[in-house]
C-alpha cells in the first residue's frame, strides 16, 4: 500500500497550508517516503488499518492528539497479475490538484543513536471500487482527506466516534489511475519524475 509516492515541489505546495507555522511552511523533503507534513518531516514505518487503530498499542494513544496530513501529487500501487507479478499504477486526483492523506505521528526513541525520531504512518481503510481493482489482493486504500476536510482532520477536538464514522472507503470519482512502466521497481528510479508517471 502506497509503496511509492510522488511529492510536490515548493511551488506546487504554496498555499495549501497557509495556517502552518511560518518556520514549517516551506519544509519539503523530496524522498521516496518523506513529504510535506503538517508538523514536520517524518520517516514512515507501518500502515495501520483505520478500523483497528483505536485498539493497537502502537497507535491508540496517538490517533486523537497527533494526526497529520501527507501532501502528495499522487501515489503508486501494484496490481497482482495472474502470473503473480505486479503491474504498477499511478493514482492521483482527477482535478489535477494535490492529494492529502491522513496520518498519525509520534516521537520514537532510537536507542542505537540515542535520539528522538519523528515517525508517521499513513492510515488505511477498506478499498473503494477503483482501489479494489488495483490493490486486488488485500483491497486497501490510504485514508483520503479532501480539501474541505483538512482543517477538520487537524482539529484537536475530534472524538473517537467522529473519527470512526469517517474511517470508510473514500467515494469513487475523486481519484483516477493509469498503468505505468514496471521500471518503477528498479533501484534508483525517481518516483517524482514525469517519466515514472507516464501512462503505458
Amino acid at each position: 500500500m502506497c509503496n511509492r509516492v510522488a511529492t510536490p515541489n515548493q511551488d506546487q505546495a504554496k498555499g495549501y497550508f497557509d495556517k502552518v507555522e511560518p518556520d514549517l511552511r516551506d519544509l519539503i523533503k523530496m524522498d521516496k517516503f518523506v513529504s510535506y507534513f503538517h508538523a514536520t518531516a517524518f520517516t514512515m514505518p507501518l500502515l495501520p488499518k483505520a478500523e483497528e487503530i483505536f485498539d493497537k498499542r502502537t497507535y491508540k494513544d496517538y490517533i486523537l492528539p497527533k494526526r497529520g496530513l501527507l501532501l502528495l501529487t499522487g501515489f503508486y500501487e501494484g496490481q497482482e497479475q495472474p502470473d503473480k507479478t505486479s503491474q504498477p499504477f499511478y493514482i492521483y486526483p482527477q482535478d489535477g490538484g494535490l492529494l492529502t492523506l491522513g496520518c498519525v505521528y509520534s516521537d520514537w526513541y532510537n536507542k542505537e543513536e540515542d535520539k528522538q525520531v519523528k515517525t508517521f504512518s499513513i492510515i488505511t481503510t477498506a478499498a473503494n471500487e477503483l482501489m479494489a481493482e488495483i490493490h486486488n489482493k488485500k483491497k486497501r486504500m490510504p485514508l483520503i482527506i479532501p480539501p474541505e476536510r483538512r482543517d477538520w482532520w487537524l482539529s484537536k477536538d475530534l472524538s473517537k466516534a467522529e473519527l470512526e464514522n469517517y474511517f470508510v472507503p473514500f467515494p469513487n470519482g475523486y481519484l483516477q489511475a493509469h498503468k505505468v512502466s514496471r521500471n518503477l521497481y528498479k533501484r534508483g528510479v525517481d518516483s517524482n519524475a514525469i517519466e515514472a508517471q507516464m501512462a503505458l
